[in-house]
């Protein structure tokens, strides 16, 4: 039971000091009826090492306290070890393949595993999958990576409520099944031209549920220093400052996330 062993290895891996979660206070905010969640970043917290920092592949080797499971011949499962929100759990390739390459069929079978198993029972949050497919859509790591996280609110109003917000520019397809699954994500692909001749992709974010798939072309990775990534289309904002947090309340995240997409 991948969730089950996830709760052990975070309580080891706090004891341990192995795991840094990033220190955040939440604030809840709505907007057209929608639920937004801003975490302001603690001040005094530690910063994950950006991107540009890092020399190293932290998936390959992983680092042991991270891991959680094997997934099959070609993933794994390791906590996310800065998360804001938690339980936050990766599911990575064994090799490197880049995060920009078109994701495979036993990629969405893995994702789709880690987000279905034993949802029936979860009845006070909800299961999202993320996934940033580079730089300019929040991605952090060039190694194949998909993310599963816990929310408090479903993706459904929010996803419905951006759509109209603006639309024709992001695509959402429902699916029954694995296998609708990897049809839906290569229809999303062509008809929103993200795909290129030699399988790598346009940046673009995706959002998953157990029905829904959701793909969002991006443009820019933040706007006037708000960064985003997948998560932040499901309504969550990391903010680094009070001064962030008192602009973002006078303003329509939803015109904000707009900015971001490629239009």
């Amino acid at each position: 039971m991948i969730w089950q062993k996830a709760g052990n290895v975070i309580e080891k891996a706090r004891k341990t000091g192995a795991l840094h979660p990033i220190s955040a206070t939440t604030i809840e905010h709505e907007v057209h009826n929608v639920h937004f969640t801003y975490h302001l970043r603690n001040q005094l917290a530690e910063k994950k090492p950006h991107q540009l920092t890092q020399t190293s592949n932290p998936f390959l080797p992983h680092e042991a306290a991270m891991f959680v499971d094997s997934l099959g011949d070609n993933h794994k499962v390791l906590l996310n070890k800065f998360p804001v929100l938690s339980p936050h759990l990766l599911v990575c390739s064994n090799t490197f393949i880049n995060q920009s390459q078109a994701l495979t069929e036993s990629d969405l079978n893995a994702w789709h595993d880690v987000l279905s198993e034993n949802n029936a029972s979860q009845t006070n949050t909800h299961r999202l999958g993320f996934f940033n497919s580079a730089p300019t859509a929040g991605a952090s790591q060039p190694h194949r990576h998909m993310q599963v996280i816990e929310v408090q609110h479903p993706l459904t109003p929010f996803m419905e409520a951006f759509q109209q917000w603006l639309p024709n520019k992001t695509l959402s397809l429902r699916y029954s099944s694995p296998m609708q699954l990897y049809q839906a994500y290569q229809e999303a692909l062509q008809r929103l031209s993200l795909l290129h001749p030699d399988q790598d992709t346009s940046p673009h974010n995706i959002l998953l549920t157990e029905h829904n798939i959701w793909l969002i072309p991006r443009s820019d990775v933040q706007y006037l220093g708000i960064y985003a990534n997948g998560l932040n289309f499901s309504g969550h904002f990391l903010l680094k400052d009070q001064t962030q947090l008192d602009w973002l309340k006078t303003q329509n995240p939803f015109d904000i996330l707009a900015k971001l997409i490629k239009v």
